[in-house]
């Protein structure tokens, strides 16, 4: 059977919802972050970054770093939230000693 004109599929809904996100980055680089809050990685590395800061022993340390940098290019986004929250704490603690 063949498909109709107005048949919209749900793959169809997901590829005008990327296209849609692809836009808005352009618009505004840092929505690249919040896009990739949402992936199912995101959740892990944030987990792995947690554990790599909390490590005692090095080997640890090494261990997380390598499971962190399997996951590529996708473990910057959540590295670098990681980094900026760090910031955010710093900062705070520095106007609290004020």
């Amino acid at each position: 059977m063949a498909k109709k004109k107005n048949d919209f599929t749900v793959n169809d809904f997901v590829d005008d919802v990327w296209k849609v996100m692809e836009d808005q980055v352009e618009q505004n680089k840092m929505l690249k972050m919040v896009h990739a809050k949402l992936t199912p990685e995101w959740d892990d590395i944030t987990g792995l970054i947690i554990k790599m800061l909390e490590a005692k022993e090095e080997t640890e340390t090494i261990s997380l770093i390598t499971e962190i940098g399997a996951y590529g290019e996708t473990a910057v986004w959540p590295l670098i939230d990681t980094l900026l929250k760090m910031k955010e704490a710093m900062i705070s603690c520095k106007k609290e000693e004020k």
